[in-house]
């Protein structure tokens, strides 16, 4: 677990690696969402392809562990 500050406009520094971790590139948007859990932050896309291989090897198939994931996550 990492420890951050929240500064005085609010604002955090996401570790290396964790932005390393998620693909997340400098001066990307992302959307952040308040959940049960906490706060949720996902990286938004420009390209389709940098959606490659999200989904592992089963492509498609694994959407409804994804879905499952998300809903666990926002505390469904």
């Amino acid at each position: 677990m990492i420890t951050k500050t929240v500064g005085s406009k609010g604002e955090i520094v996401i570790p290396k690696s964790v932005r390393e971790k998620s693909g997340l590139k400098p001066k990307q948007k992302v959307e952040i969402m308040s959940t049960k859990s906490g706060i949720l932050i996902i990286p938004l896309v420009k390209d389709i392809g940098e959606l490659r291989g999200l989904f592992g090897k089963g492509g498609v198939k694994n959407m409804k562990k994804i879905e499952e994931i998300m809903f666990d996550v926002m505390g469904g």
